[in-house]
């Protein structure tokens, strides 16, 4: 499985050091390959598609590192897009988008006129 995540540059060591923690556990093989200049990086982890528990371990990981940027004010992908594997998270991260959109949208709204728009 290769995967990838985005967090602002601030967090991006955090972030790294964290998922390293965490495969570091893990019985299944994890690389880690960063291009840190736009606070992306990528991982592989190999695992045997016909063993159930490694599957899970590979997802457990991709969820794992996902969430973590979502904490950090990142992204589930930083350039490789969406597809099947992390279409599971996207209500948490659209939830989360609306929840930061909303709040910018009220304290304009209270700035400009002293009015709530929603």
């Amino acid at each position: 499985m290769i995967t990838d995540v985005c967090v602002p540059l601030s967090n991006l060591a955090d972030l790294i050091a964290k998922s390293r923690a965490e495969m570091d556990t893990s019985p299944v093989v994890c690389a880690i390959i960063a291009h840190a200049g736009d606070g992306n990086f990528h991982t592989c982890i190999l695992f045997d598609p016909s063993k159930e528990e490694e599957r899970q371990e590979a997802e457990r990981l991709n969820h794992f590192m996902v969430y973590t940027a979502l904490a950090m004010e990142g992204t589930c992908s930083g350039e490789h897009g969406v597809g099947t594997g992390k279409m599971k998270v996207f209500h948490s991260y659209f939830s989360m988008l609306f929840y930061l959109e909303y709040g910018f949208a009220n304290a304009l709204s209270n700035k400009l006129s002293g009015q709530r728009l929603f």
